[in-house]
C-alpha cells in the first residue's frame, strides 16, 4: 500500500507539467511569432488530432467494437485542447492584423 507521503507525487507531477506547459505556451504566443508560424502550428495540430482520433476508432470498430467508444474520452478531451488553441490563435491573430 502506497504510503500518503508518496501518493502527492502524481498530482504534483501533473500540476508542475499542466503549469509549465500554460508557462511555454504563453511565452511563445509573447515572442512574436508570425502570422504563418501560429497558422502552421494549428495546421499540424488539427492534422494529428483527426489521424489519432480516426486510428482510435478504426481499432475501436475492429478490435472492440461490442464495447463501450473508448475513443470518446480522447475526442472529447483533445477536442477541449484544440479548441483552446484555435481561441488563443485566433486571438492572437487578430493582435496581430490590429482588429
Amino acid at each position: 500500500m502506497m504510503s500518503s507521503r508518496w501518493a502527492v507525487w502524481p498530482n504534483l507531477i501533473a500540476a508542475i507539467h499542466c503549469s509549465s506547459s500554460a508557462l511555454i505556451y504563453s511565452v511563445r504566443m509573447k515572442s512574436g511569432k508570425g502570422e504563418s508560424a501560429i497558422k502552421w502550428g494549428l495546421r499540424v495540430h488539427v492534422l494529428w488530432y483527426i489521424v489519432a482520433n480516426v486510428i482510435q476508432v478504426v481499432l475501436w470498430a475492429t478490435l472492440t467494437r461490442d464495447q463501450f467508444f473508448w475513443p470518446l474520452w480522447s475526442i472529447v478531451g483533445w477536442g477541449i485542447g484544440l479548441a483552446f488553441h484555435i481561441r488563443g490563435a485566433n486571438s492572437h491573430l487578430k493582435a496581430l492584423s490590429g482588429t
